[in-house]
């Protein structure tokens, strides 16, 4: 062989190592540095207090986002014997890089270290489990790689074996209709205000057909069947669709044993209702935000005087009042009123309201506890106020850009719904 020959062989053979490298290496996913915010040794502790979605589905699409409020998200599962699992995150916003993390409970009742994870799937930025696992509590954390990251994603989840969770299905009985009207009284605010008054526990959003609404959890399969009946019996106005067409996006919003609230809408102009359960799952409020909001109430008392807030107060109500124990802020002190603007926005709209109210001159001293925090593009706050003479009381205030609103006050023995714009 000639010279020239051997170094067009050698060239050859440098070519086709190259093009082998490249096609071994072109699917890898590139080094993005350090995780942010990784379990300290394998714990859920250092994710403090993640969005808590409830119950994994596996029937359909887990939806949740990536953002400041929101960095780590849950969902959780009970297997009755052994099964298999396949957990795999979908991004729905370009670019979100996501990773998984598997945890069961103990003995003690605690998480503890995580059992598994997953990042970069098949050298994609997407996160996927498959496991094979005995009966127990399980809970699934999603986090973006980095802390920067935003955006929306999905987690698909299919399980096989004895122990898989039940996926529903069976409508028995007839769908829920809504209760006869009552009115709205001093008692009924007492009872709206211990269900939204309370710690956010768990979010969830989803997409469901009429049709299969039996694969809902209780709460919002009983949502879904009372939007139908609203239209449908209680204004007359048909959705002419067949069942498997009425598509419908519902949103719940959990307050533990306190209750939950839970939003449906098919998306339409109008048609978004929000609905109010006390701990028993009882409707107290059906509220319909339209041009014209609309509210039907089901919590009154016979021996309470009745009441009659504005719609729009209740509306920004229901908007402004959740809140998670990690977005409140401790608020306490005392202030003359007539200083009250030194304050933050929603407290010093409810000392300033509240005095006025009571009687309170602008030179005495008005003393506040309780937290604040952020909602409707403002604040909200929840505050005990005393002054000298005056009885204690607690009220709700908010204030943003749009309106400042003063919604009700309790004292140890009676409770009122005030609903003031200031």
């Amino acid at each position: 062989m000639s010279t020239r020959q051997s170094h067009r062989s050698l060239a050859l053979i440098c070519v086709a190592l190259a093009a082998a490298l490249c096609a071994c290496t072109s699917d890898v996913a590139p080094d993005k540095g350090a995780e942010d915010e990784v379990p300290l040794d394998g714990k859920l502790d250092s994710f403090r207090s993640p969005t808590d979605h409830g119950t994994l589905r596996f029937d359909r699409p887990n939806e949740a986002a990536l953002d400041e409020s929101a960095l780590f998200h849950v969902w959780s599962f009970t297997l009755s014997d052994d099964a298999e699992i396949d957990v795999s995150t979908q991004p729905i916003t370009a670019n979100v890089d996501t990773v998984m993390y598997l945890y069961r409970k103990t003995t003690s009742g605690q998480w503890g270290s995580y059992i598994a994870r997953n990042d970069d799937y098949d050298n994609q930025m997407w996160s996927r489990l498959t496991e094979e696992l005995r009966a127990g509590d399980y809970r699934i954390l999603v986090k973006g790689y980095k802390a920067s990251i935003r955006g929306s994603f999905a987690v698909n989840a299919e399980c096989t074996g004895a122990g898989c969770p039940s996926s529903g299905g069976t409508c028995e009985g007839e769908p829920a209709k809504l209760p006869a009207e009552q009115r709205y009284d001093s008692a009924c605010w007492a009872k709206l205000n211990e269900t939204l008054g309370a710690w956010v526990e768990t979010r969830n959003s989803l997409e469901v057909a009429y049709a299969d609404r039996c694969t809902l959890e209780p709460i919002e399969r009983r949502a879904v069947e009372q939007y139908f009946d609203y239209f449908e019996n209680v204004l007359g106005w048909s959705f002419d669709l067949p069942e498997t067409e009425l598509v419908l996006t519902v949103s719940t919003t959990g307050m533990g044993d306190a209750g939950s609230v839970v939003e449906v809408t098919n998306g339409g102009d109008e048609m978004t209702v929000t609905f109010v359960y006390d701990r028993a799952g009882e409707i107290m409020l059906a509220y319909h935000d339209e041009e014209s909001p609309t509210e039907w109430w089901y919590c009154g008392d016979t021996d309470s005087s009745e009441i009659s807030p504005e719609p729009d107060c209740v509306g920004s109500y229901l908007e402004v009042i959740s809140h998670d124990a990690d977005n409140t802020r401790d608020e306490s002190g005392s202030v003359r009123v007539e200083d009250a603007s030194t304050l933050s926005p929603a407290v010093a709209a409810a000392v300033t309201a509240w005095a006025e109210i009571r009687g309170v001159d602008g030179t005495d001293t008005v003393r506040y506890e309780g937290r604040a925090w952020e909602a409707g593009g403002g604040e909200a706050a929840e505050l005990t106020l005393s002054a000298t003479g005056v009885t204690t009381e607690t009220v709700v205030s908010s204030s943003s850009d749009y309106a400042t609103w003063l919604y009700g006050g309790s004292t140890s023995t009676e409770s009122d719904f005030i609903c003031r714009q200031l």
